[in-house]
């Protein structure tokens, strides 16, 4: 699982090119958890989340060896 801020679709492309079938399967709006409380300054200095936002996407990425 990881949070659509640190680039999903990059971790689905880098698993693809290493030759693994990947995809993101789940995807869910949660609260901001501990991690991004602890960045959320910093992140809306970067222009990263709006003022606005409370909530952060989070996938899960499901990768595995073709048949």
């Amino acid at each position: 699982m990881q949070s659509a801020l640190s680039g999903p679709d990059l971790t689905v492309g880098h698993l693809r090119s290493s030759g693994l079938k990947a995809a993101v399967t789940c995807r869910r709006r949660i609260a901001f958890g501990p991690v991004l409380r602890g960045r959320e300054r910093w992140l809306r200095e970067r222009g990263l989340l709006s003022a606005a936002e409370n909530k952060e996407e989070l996938v899960v990425v499901r990768a595995e060896l073709p048949v």
